[in-house]
């Protein structure tokens, strides 16, 4: 009975970790300029605020994932010197884009 409960939960606890939020957004980073920028996402999302950051002319994928009861939820992005604020719910794609360029930030989109 032991031997079938490991396989059965590692089954069922990514669907269950999923239901619990706005089932995950792939945000895609793509970084246009020749320096590394940090990344800060503010709102109600699960993780830390400091989501990493892009090397120059590079891209950085982050999975965004915000609980349901949050539901719209309003978010700060702050990469490098930019910042801009969006709004997620369950009508969100699950991927956006955000472009980094030195006088702009153009997404998510």
């Amino acid at each position: 009975m032991r031997r079938m409960a490991i396989p059965l939960l590692a089954a069922v606890l990514p669907a269950a970790l999923a239901a619990g939020g706005c089932g995950g957004i792939r945000m895609t980073f793509v970084n246009h300029t020749d320096e590394a920028v940090e990344l800060e996402l503010d709102g109600p999302i699960r993780g830390d605020d400091d989501i990493g950051a892009v090397a120059p002319g590079g891209s950085f994928a982050y999975d965004l994932h915000v609980p349901k009861d949050e539901l719209p939820a309003t978010l700060e992005l702050e990469a490098g010197r930019h910042e801009v604020k969006f709004t997620v719910n369950e009508h969100t794609p699950r991927r956006l884009r955000v472009d980094i360029y030195d006088d702009r930030l153009h997404g998510p989109r």
